[in-house]
C-alpha cells in the first residue's frame, strides 16, 4: 500500500472522524562502510487535521529542506560539498521515495476516548551506490501515528458535515470544527492608487504543497488560477479579522473557521507555515523591480514590473524583523502591522 492511500487504510482501522491527531517522528540512519547503523532523531511533529493524506503531506514536506541541509552537511564533514543540482537530486529522491515506497502497519488499542490508533511504518534509501557523490548511504525512518478526535462514527463513507450524524453524535463531535473542503472565500475587488484587482475566491485549503514558487506559479496557471499578491494577502488577512468574511455562496465564516484559517497563516507553530505570493524581486543595474500580475478586464492575467522607489532598505524599528527584501512603502504601511512571513519573494 502506499501513502497516497492512507485515508482509505485510516478509515478501515479506525472509522471516520471529523479530526484527527497525527504524529510523525523522523530518524535518520547513518549507514558506514562496515554496514553499522547509527540512528539519529531529527524531528518529532504534531497536527490536527481532517484529511490525514493532506496532513502527513504538509508534516513531511515542511522538513524536506532539514533532511536535505542535514545530509548535505553530513557529507560536506566528510569533504564532500553537494552542488546545487545534486541538492535536488537528493530532494527529488526523497519526495519520490515517501510517495512511492511501501508502508506498513499496526493497529494499537489505547485509552478508551480513542479507541485505537493506527501506526504506520515507512522509510527510504539514499543510496551512495546510486548517487556517487554522497560520502555514506542514509535510511530516514517515518514513524506516523494517527488517532481519531471527538469519537469515531462507523459509516460507509466519509463523513462529510455534522448533519449527517445521529444526535448523540452531534453532542460529541460539535466542539469541533472542520474547515469545508473545495470551499473558497470571496475576496472582494478593491481599487487603490495605480492598482486594482476585480472580486476574487480564495481557496480555504492549500495545494502544491512542497512544490517551489516557480512550479507552483505555472501549475496554478495551468488550472486558471493564481497567487495573491502582496496587497491581496494583506487584504484577505484583514477580511478575515473582520465580521464580513463570506464563503462563495453567501454564507458568512464562523469565528472559530476564521480562526483556524488566520491560525495557519500567522501563528508561530511547528512545523512552520509559508504562503507563496505572486512577488518577484530582481535586481537590474541600481534598481530593484518588483513582478507580479495583474487581472485584465477581460479576465486574463497580465505579468507587471514596477521599479521599487519607496523602500526600508535597512534594519529599522518600527519594520519588517529579518527580512532581506525590501517591499513597497505602499505595503509596508500595512504589513509592518502584521506577523507576517512572507516566503514567496525570490
Amino acid at each position: 500500500m502506499k501513502i497516497k492511500d492512507v485515508n482509505e487504510l485510516v478509515k478501515q482501522q479506525l472509522g471516520s472522524a471529523l479530526n484527527y491527531k497525527i504524529n510523525l517522528l523522523i530518524t535518520i540512519i547513518h549507514i558506514d562502510e562496515n554496514g553499522e547503523h547509527t540512528p539519529v532523531p531529527f524531528y518529532n511533529l504534531e497536527i490536527k487535521y481532517s484529511n490525514v493524506f493532506h496532513g502527513i503531506q504538509q508534516l513531511v514536506f515542511g522538513q524536506v529542506n532539514g533532511i536535505l541541509n542535514y545530509i548535505s552537511l553530513n557529507n560536506e564533514i566528510e569533504g564532500r560539498r553537494l552542488d546545487d543540482n545534486q541538492e535536488k537530486i537528493i530532494r527529488t529522491e526523497i519526495l519520490n521515495c515517501f510517495e512511492w515506497n511501501d508502508i506498513n502497519s499496526s493497529v494499537e488499542s489505547i485509552l478508551k476516548k480513542y479507541k485505537k490508533k493506527l501506526k504506520i511504518f515507512q522509510e527510504s534509501l539514499i543510496n551512495n551506490e546510486t548517487f556517487k557523490f554522497l560520502s555514506r548511504n542514509f535510511k530516514i525512518d517515518y514513524e506516523i501515528t494517527i488517532s481519531p478526535l471527538g469519537g469515531v462514527v462507523e459509516v460507509e463513507k466519509p463523513v462529510k458535515s455534522v448533519k449527517e450524524l445521529s444526535p448523540a453524535k452531534k453532542v460529541e463531535l460539535l466542539e469541533l470544527v472542520e474547515l469545508p473542503e473545495e470551499k473558497w472565500i470571496a475576496l472582494p475587488g478593491k481599487a487603490y492608487s495605480g492598482y486594482s484587482y476585480p472580486d476574487i475566491l480564495v481557496s480555504v485549503n492549500r495545494s502544491y504543497l512542497g512544490k517551489s514558487w516557480n512550479e507552483c506559479q505555472k501549475l496554478l496557471h495551468n488550472e486558471g488560477c493564481f497567487m495573491l499578491t502582496i496587497r491581496q494577502f494583506v487584504d484577505f488577512i484583514n477580511l478575515l479579522k473582520s465580521e464580513d468574511a463570506k464563503y462563495s455562496d453567501g454564507v458568512k465564516l464562523t469565528k472559530e473557521e476564521k480562526e483556524i484559517i488566520l491560525d495557519e497563516i500567522l501563528k508561530f507553530r511547528n512545523p512552520w507555515r509559508g504562503e507563496w505570493l505572486d512577488a518577484k524581486f530582481t535586481k537590474i543595474k541600481n534598481g530593484i523591480y518588483i513582478t507580479y500580475h495583474k487581472i485584465k478586464d477581460d479576465g486574463e492575467l497580465e505579468e507587471f514590473s514596477e521599479e521599487l522607489k519607496d523602500c526600508l532598505m535597512s534594519d529599522k524599528t518600527p519594520g519588517i524583523d529579518g527580512c532581506q527584501i525590501q517591499l513597497p512603502g505602499e505595503f509596508l504601511k500595512l504589513i509592518s502591522q502584521m506577523a507576517v512571513y512572507i516566503i514567496g519573494i525570490q
